[in-house]
């Protein structure tokens, strides 16, 4: 709202200037305004520019009140002599005003921020602007004292000296960024440097964080192989909790330049924005993006000859690029040096590449029309003598092609269309595309709308305006939809798809295991303990485990979105997900988005899902897995006897499979294979979510051919069963309990200090009917 109001209030004033009064915000800050006045004549002032930042008082502010009256109810205090605070006291005489008047010129050419501003005072004040001389004495500058005077209504000059600078649109403005997306950015910085992506670099605008630009280079085997591609992301001011806006500069031949793209990465689908999401991640999706075909709002269509030439041409105009010569030194001396060793010969090969398209290109939409116009006579007397033309035993062939029209227009004509222009080659092209065309479209509309028999009882103007519609419809699919050369590249498509793909895919992080510890946006103090508690139970590296807490961060507030990130900044293993509410409504929906990040993040041999209120022996589940090593492995405290509930919140309304639940590992902890995370997560739109979300993952894998172990050491029912020190995972545990549990580890070398039992364990009898499969038993060997 702020910034939509103050480029309204600029572009008033650039459209109805204030005499007297010029002004120019921030290009990287809209919120901070620089204002000229020019001192009135007969005023003490007469001859001053007053450079200032506008300063608000709340008390007696009025919304209603615009930059220009602001600036109006400055100028009018300065020439009153009311005290106030801020007020020079006592006022100094005439006389110093006047010397402070002359000397203005001199001190605000010191500023920078006014000489990037306001350019044209340099000029007028006849003194250089930005110099590092001592600002020149009153004697030096009184004989300047006349002539300013005389040009005292610069002001209207000036004012197109700003118009010039900013346009007659107000530029782009954006907020000043929160300290959350100033750590972010720098932070998404860092990392491209240690770990480049590869096809791609990116670098922050000096002067903003929030604008980035980035380089794209074309993948082999594609079109644009060979361009370098350049384009800017504009972030929010509170990234990374909203996208950027993801702009492409370099005609490229898949996306329009200068325009705002509409990807699922971009401002223009906030709901399916992931703040985990990186500048690198950003940048590798419009990779992906740019290698397709799919249509999109900001995507054109254009033939495979068509990016290759502009892939060719591509170096040469991004060197126009002051912004990407500045941030891409490397590549501007690469380019430079290619240009110079083969423009001159590339050059001429390219404009005779150009002169060959234009040569295999239908004519452009003017001179179609008056090809269409010239006939029209023809069109005309074929609507006159159409007895002859429709009628079935005519020779003329517009019948019998008539009866391939089937569907509603215009897919009908297009169809027709279609096959007329794919009779042309590149060696030899149709003779006239628009005309045949033409003929096709009115073959539709006499077969789908007129009765051959009564056609010839009609006006003939009506036939003329007809003919004269017809003729333009088709001028303008012709121009736009059916060219003779790219009919056969838009027709063929889907099977160009790009097969190197997998060029552009980022290089994932890799670990053995990866540990999802289910927690939610208020549970910051529980996090922490967890860190400081079993997490440090393993010396082991990243390339073994990792661990990440997934949080639904949709509907949160601004004060708990920030805590987030910035416990984000600290730790940097928070899973943050961004189109869902935490409620526990969602659970089977959180399970199942945290097996999608998972799989979209990491590359992993097994996933450990653990609640927050769990404490994990780490070392003791890698060594058990490699010791398992399964690749379709499923492993926890299985239930395969439980009653679904059908009363409280945790009903289920919509189980109907059995009267039991199929066997599922208990949600404490367990652990999946990769090859089971894949298939939850790239099926996942195709599953139905149940009340109880580990429920709802047994059922997902139901029917699949994987490993069930039963293994009575995870302690993950929903209470625990004691304390036993060959447990791996014990469930409902506070904090207090954790810190004790680590420090018996550390001290004792064991989990308990004294082992017990509070309710009896089993294991799982795989040979009786699952509701006979679980019976407790107290058996000491079963923990």
């Amino acid at each position: 709202m702020a910034v939509r109001r103050l480029q309204k209030d600029l572009q008033k004033l650039i459209e109805s200037p204030v005499e007297g009064i010029v002004v120019a915000p921030l290009p990287e800050n809209i919120l901070v305004w620089h204002y000229v006045m020019m001192g009135a004549p007969n005023t003490p002032y007469f001859g001053t520019l007053c450079l200032s930042i506008s300063d608000y008082h709340p008390e007696t502010w009025n919304p209603g009140w615009s930059a220009g009256s602001i600036l109006l109810g400055l100028l009018s205090f300065m020439n009153d002599e009311d005290f106030a605070a801020g007020v020079v006291h006592p006022p100094p005489s005439n006389e110093v005003r006047e010397k402070m008047a002359i000397e203005s010129h001199a001190y605000n050419n010191k500023n920078p921020t006014f000489c990037r501003l306001f350019p044209g005072f340099g000029d007028l004040a006849d003194l250089g602007c930005g110099d590092d001389e001592p600002i020149p004495s009153t004697a030096e500058v009184e004989d300047k004292a006349e002539n300013v005077k005389k040009r005292n209504h610069a002001a209207d000059g000036l004012l197109n000296v700003v118009e010039n600078k900013l346009g007659c649109s107000s530029p782009e403005f954006t907020m000043a960024p929160s300290v959350t997306a100033t750590q972010r950015l720098k932070k998404d910085y860092q990392k491209l440097l240690k770990e480049p992506v590869p096809l791609m670099q990116a670098h922050p605008v000096s002067s903003n964080i929030l604008e980035w630009r980035y380089v794209i280079f074309g993948a082999p085997s594609t079109p644009f192989e060979g361009g370098v591609y350049h384009g800017k992301l504009i972030f929010p001011a509170d990234f990374p909790f909203k996208p950027p806006a993801i702009i492409m500069l370099t005609p490229n031949g898949r996306f329009q330049t200068n325009t705002r793209l509409c990807l699922s990465i971009s401002d223009f689908h906030p709901d399916t924005w992931n703040p985990a999401w990186t500048v690198g991640t950003i940048i590798t999706g419009l990779m992906s993006f740019m290698n397709e075909t799919a249509p999109t709002l900001g995507s054109i269509i254009t033939s495979d000859a068509e990016k290759r030439l502009l892939a060719k041409r591509s170096k040469s105009f991004n060197l126009k690029d002051r912004v990407y010569c500045d941030l891409f030194t490397n590549l501007v001396e690469e380019h430079r040096k290619e240009l110079a060793d083969h423009g001159p010969q590339e050059e001429e090969s390219l404009r005779e590449e150009e002169e060959r398209r234009r040569d295999r290109t239908p004519s452009s939409g003017l001179s179609s029309l008056v090809s269409n116009l010239i006939v029209i006579a023809g069109v005309v007397a074929l609507a006159v003598n159409g007895s002859y033309f429709w009628h079935p035993d005519s020779p003329a062939p517009l019948y019998k092609t008539a009866v391939l029209f089937r569907f509603p227009f215009p897919a009908a004509f297009l169809r027709q269309c279609d096959k007329t222009c794919a009779l042309s080659t590149d060696s030899h092209p149709a003779p006239n595309c628009t005309y045949r065309s033409l003929l096709a479209l009115l073959e539709y509309y006499v077969t789908m709308n007129c009765d051959p028999k009564t056609f010839m009882n009609k006006p003939l103007i009506q036939n003329l305006v007809a003919a004269a519609g017809l003729c333009t419809i088709c001028t303008l699919v012709v121009v736009w939809k059916c060219t003779c050369e790219d009919f056969e590249q838009t027709q063929s498509a889907k099977l160009r798809q790009d097969a190197h793909l997998g060029t552009t895919t980022r290089e994932l992080p890799a670990t053995f295991l990866l540990m999802a510890i289910m927690s939610s946006p208020n549970q910051t103090a529980d996090r922490e303990i967890i860190r400081q508690t079993w997490l440090k139970l393993t010396m082991k590296g990243p390339d073994v485990v990792r661990h990440v807490f997934p949080i639904g961060i949709k509907g949160l507030s601004t004060n708990e979105l920030t805590a987030l990130s910035e416990e984000q900044l600290n730790h940097g293993d928070l899973a943050l997900i961004g189109n869902l509410y935490e409620d526990y409504v969602n659970l089977a929906k959180k399970t199942l988005q945290t097996m999608e990040y998972a799989f979209q993040n990491y590359k992993f041999s097994y996933l450990l899902k653990v609640d927050s209120d769990s404490f994990v022996r780490v070392g003791t589940v890698i060594k058990s897995l490699k010791d398992i090593n399964h690749p379709r492995l499923y492993w926890g405290f299985l239930d395969g006897r439980a009653k679904p509930i059908r009363k409280g919140k945790w009903r289920e309304t919509d189980w109907n499979l059995c009267d039991r639940y199929l066997p599922y590992q208990l949600g404490g902890g367990y652990v999946l294979s990769y090859e089971l995370v894949r298939f939850l997560a790239t099926n996942a739109r195709l599953f139905k979510l149940y009340k109880n979300e580990d429920v709802s993952v047994g059922a997902w894998l139901a029917g699949l051919d994987i490993k069930y172990l039963h293994d009575p050491r995870f302690d993950t029912e929903w209470t625990s069963r004691g304390c036993n020190n060959q447990y791996i995972i014990t469930h409902k545990k506070s904090g207090d309990q954790m810190q004790e549990l680590y420090q018996n580890l550390l001290e004792k070398k064991v989990l308990c200090t004294r082992e017990f039992r509070s309710r009896p364990s089993y294991v799982y009898d795989w040979s009786a009917l699952p509701s006979e499969c679980c019976k407790r038993d107290n058996a000491s060997s079963i923990p």
